[in-house]
């Protein structure tokens, strides 16, 4: 990235500038898709684990 962020200055209106920012672009997208994916299973999960724990402990209560 240090290498691509220093070619910037003198490269920027190239195509292979423009590939690789794209490319930048698309991972990123991708990376945070999946990291959102991530953070909707986790919370479902521990919503579920919650439900759970409150469940055992009222039977537990009586």
């Amino acid at each position: 990235l240090e290498e691509l962020h220093q070619d910037q200055h003198g490269n920027k209106g190239s195509a292979q500038w423009r590939m690789a920012e794209l490319q930048i672009f698309n991972i990123t997208r991708e990376f945070r898709d999946i990291m959102n994916q991530y953070n909707q299973e986790y919370c479902e999960h521990r919503e579920k684990c919650k439900k759970s724990i409150i469940r055992e402990f009222e039977i537990s209560e009586y």
